[in-house]
């Protein structure tokens, strides 16, 4: 159980949209129970015998360990629904992989000036919630990928898996405009297939939607 963190960020939850508490990433499908040989080449191989896919990738455990756990998203939700009819159950190696409608939700934290700040904001996410994989730094290229550079976000920034959207949500609120070894940053989810944006250049722009899981994670820990 995770410990109770104490929301002092801001407004944040002000401006969430009530309507996306539980949603489904209906695109998107999580794999589990999947062999501790199983990689991402697999996984996207026997996925796409159902349809195409947009990416996919596996979570890393402590060190090279692999968790038995994967995403696949997919360019309809039809496929998804397919893959869950199709794949629920099917044997690997032995075991019979589990797969469901994924739950997920990736949060953006920008202005890390330094990565004693990152450090700390992560320590605190990871008390918020259960975080899957933490991106960081953010390349240039997915800066602009998620919207980062246009919206003029300029510093450095990290990129965080949550295991569901209630915790990414509580993330949110809890580290949006939090001040952070002398540093104010902020957090916003990483937007669907259509990303609501802030006025350009307004880093304390905040979006609340479903993930869009297009990348793949460096997985770090700290």
């Amino acid at each position: 159980m995770h410990k109770q963190h104490q929301c002092n960020g801001g407004d944040a939850t002000a401006r969430c949209d009530p309507d996306t508490e539980g949603r489904h990433v209906t695109s998107t499908v999580s794999i589990s129970n999947l062999p501790g040989a199983f990689d991402s080449t697999f996984l996207r191989t026997l996925f796409t015998e159902v349809g195409p896919v947009l990416d996919c990738f596996m979570v890393n455990g402590e060190g090279s360990d692999m968790t038995g756990r994967g995403f696949v998203q997919f360019t309809t939700t039809q496929d998804a629904e397919k893959a869950i009819q199709q794949k629920n159950g099917f044997p690997l190696s032995g075991k019979n992989i589990v797969v469901e409608v994924a739950n997920v939700q990736a949060v953006v934290f920008g202005g890390l000036q330094n990565s004693g700040v990152a450090r700390e904001v992560i320590r605190q996410a990871r008390e918020i919630g259960s975080v899957l994989s933490v991106n960081y730094p953010l390349s240039k290229e997915k800066m602009e990928l998620y919207g980062l550079t246009q919206d003029g976000c300029e510093s450095n920034a990290a990129s965080i898996l949550f295991a569901d959207v209630k915790s990414a949500k509580s993330a949110v609120s809890c580290l949006h405009h939090k001040e952070v070894e002398g540093v104010t940053i902020w957090a916003r989810p990483l937007g669907a297939e259509e990303i609501v944006k802030g006025n350009a250049g307004e880093e304390s722009c905040l979006i609340i939607d479903i993930v869009k899981l297009s990348y793949s994670f460096e997985v770090f820990y700290y």
